[in-house]
Protein backbone atom coordinates (compact mmCIF):
# COMPACT_ATOMS: atom_id res chain seq x y z
CA UNK A 1 0.00 0.00 0.00
CA UNK A 2 1.52 3.30 -0.82
CA UNK A 3 0.44 6.78 0.56
CA UNK A 4 1.59 9.82 -0.04
CA UNK A 5 2.09 13.28 2.29
CA UNK A 6 2.38 16.87 1.68
CA UNK A 7 2.93 18.80 4.86
CA UNK A 8 1.16 16.16 7.16
CA UNK A 9 -2.01 15.81 4.72
CA UNK A 10 -2.77 12.91 2.78
CA UNK A 11 -2.45 13.45 -0.97
CA UNK A 12 -3.25 9.69 -2.11
CA UNK A 13 -4.05 6.77 0.54
CA UNK A 14 -5.15 3.57 -1.63
CA UNK A 15 -7.99 2.96 0.45
CA UNK A 16 -9.68 6.78 0.16
CA UNK A 17 -11.15 7.26 -3.41
CA UNK A 18 -11.54 11.12 -2.48
CA UNK A 19 -7.71 11.45 -1.91
CA UNK A 20 -6.21 10.04 -4.98
CA UNK A 21 -2.96 11.06 -7.14
CA UNK A 22 -2.30 10.58 -10.41
CA UNK A 23 0.79 8.65 -12.25
CA UNK A 24 2.85 8.60 -9.27
CA UNK A 25 6.66 7.44 -9.92
CA UNK A 26 9.46 7.29 -7.60
CA UNK A 27 12.92 7.22 -9.35
CA UNK A 28 15.47 6.18 -6.47
CA UNK A 29 19.25 5.74 -7.76
CA UNK A 30 22.36 5.30 -5.46
CA UNK A 31 24.48 8.62 -5.37
CA UNK A 32 22.22 10.52 -6.91
CA UNK A 33 18.89 12.44 -5.07
CA UNK A 34 15.52 10.54 -5.33
CA UNK A 35 12.67 11.98 -7.73
CA UNK A 36 9.00 11.79 -7.66
CA UNK A 37 6.77 12.39 -10.12
CA UNK A 38 3.09 13.12 -10.11
CA UNK A 39 0.26 14.85 -10.84
CA UNK A 40 -2.36 16.29 -8.89
CA UNK A 41 -6.05 17.56 -10.29
CA UNK A 42 -7.67 21.07 -9.32
CA UNK A 43 -10.45 18.95 -7.38
CA UNK A 44 -8.28 17.51 -5.50
CA UNK A 45 -9.45 18.21 -1.45
CA UNK A 46 -5.54 19.21 -1.01
CA UNK A 47 -4.52 21.16 -4.18
CA UNK A 48 -4.01 24.72 -2.78
CA UNK A 49 -1.74 23.10 0.08
CA UNK A 50 1.49 22.02 -2.19
CA UNK A 51 3.42 25.18 -2.45
CA UNK A 52 6.57 24.92 -4.90
CA UNK A 53 9.85 24.76 -3.07
CA UNK A 54 8.30 25.47 0.69
CA UNK A 55 6.10 21.87 0.63
CA UNK A 56 7.57 18.20 1.74
CA UNK A 57 6.47 15.38 -0.20
CA UNK A 58 6.67 11.87 1.82
CA UNK A 59 6.04 8.50 -0.07
CA UNK A 60 5.02 5.51 2.01
CA UNK A 61 5.13 1.93 0.96
CA UNK A 62 3.64 0.13 3.95
CA UNK A 63 4.64 2.83 6.57
CA UNK A 64 8.44 3.25 5.41
CA UNK A 65 9.72 6.23 4.14
CA UNK A 66 10.91 5.61 0.55
CA UNK A 67 10.68 8.91 -0.08
CA UNK A 68 11.40 12.79 1.40
CA UNK A 69 11.74 16.05 -0.67
CA UNK A 70 10.55 19.49 -1.58
CA UNK A 71 7.27 20.23 -4.02
CA UNK A 72 9.84 21.91 -6.82
CA UNK A 73 6.84 22.82 -9.31
CA UNK A 74 2.81 22.43 -9.92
Amino acid sequence: MYKVMCDGKTLHNDELQQLKISGGKVTLEIGKSGLFEFKIYPEHPYYENVKPLVSIIEVYRNEAVIFRGRALNI
